[in-house]
């Protein structure tokens, strides 16, 4: 049986998973670097001088958490219906000042290939609406 460390920085942790959990509650992907980034951040912040967010730190910060990675599985949830129309009800007027050989499709030109991680870390049995297990 695998026995799950205690957490060397318990404030650390509190103010990452409050972050994780602000994240996923808006339908942020969040991934392993950025999990680790923030936590680095947040080492930083509270002084923590000797804290390195390593492979092996996320892994036990994901045990101790039951946080898993799932695949993600479309953009329903990304953004309101009321949003996007306020947006493309505002799109001609942003468009004015440019001429028409001036405005790309991102699709296009590949800018955004791969922009987005297609897994996000997930607190496990929640969030299945969202996501798909892999």
């Amino acid at each position: 049986m695998k026995k799950i460390q205690i957490a060397g920085y318990p404030d650390l942790e509190e103010c990452l998973i409050k972050w994780f959990k602000q994240c996923r509650d808006c339908n942020l992907p969040i991934g392993g670097n950025e999990l680790k980034e923030n936590a680095e951040q947040f080492a930083q912040k509270l002084g923590h001088k000797d804290f390195k967010s390593s492979n092996g730190w996320l892994e036990n910060f994901k045990n101790r958490h039951n946080i898993v990675f799932q695949k993600l599985c479309g953009e329903n949830q990304s953004l309101s219906d009321e949003l996007c129309s306020e947006w493309i009800k505002n799109l001609p007027g942003l468009l004015q000042e440019y001429s028409p050989d001036n405005i790309l499709n991102a699709d296009e030109i590949g800018l955004f290939f791969k922009a987005l991680p297609d897994k996000t870390a997930v607190f496990q049995g929640k969030h299945e609406d969202k996501v798909k297990s892999e």
